[in-house]
């Protein structure tokens, strides 16, 4: 372990110096990668718990791919427009392909 020395004197230069050790100092943690694992770790979690919900109630095991999940939007939408919400993400989704 290494150990800072530092030297200090009094103002009498009569006397010899003092010699006092220091700890090093301790780094940081970094907070914002804990907080970041953390959060996934709640993630991941929360989607296992959903997953079991949603097979404990006898619904499909799978998520709809992107794919079929635009197919679904632009079907409702051409069918039932009352019931039909607009959704930016998958406007855009669609607009790449």
């Amino acid at each position: 372990m290494n150990k800072k020395i530092k030297f200090t004197t009094d103002e009498d230069d009569s006397q010899p110096a003092e010699v006092k050790e220091t700890a090093p100092k301790k780094k940081r943690k970094n907070k914002g990668a804990a907080k970041k694992m953390k959060k996934k770790e709640e993630r991941l979690k929360l989607e296992a718990k959903l997953k079991e919900e949603r097979i404990a109630s006898g619904g499909p095991e799978k998520l709809p791919t992107p794919r079929e999940q635009a197919a679904q939007y632009l079907q409702q939408w051409s069918t039932d427009r009352t019931a039909w919400k607009f959704q930016k993400s998958r406007q855009l989704w669609i607009l790449r392909l």
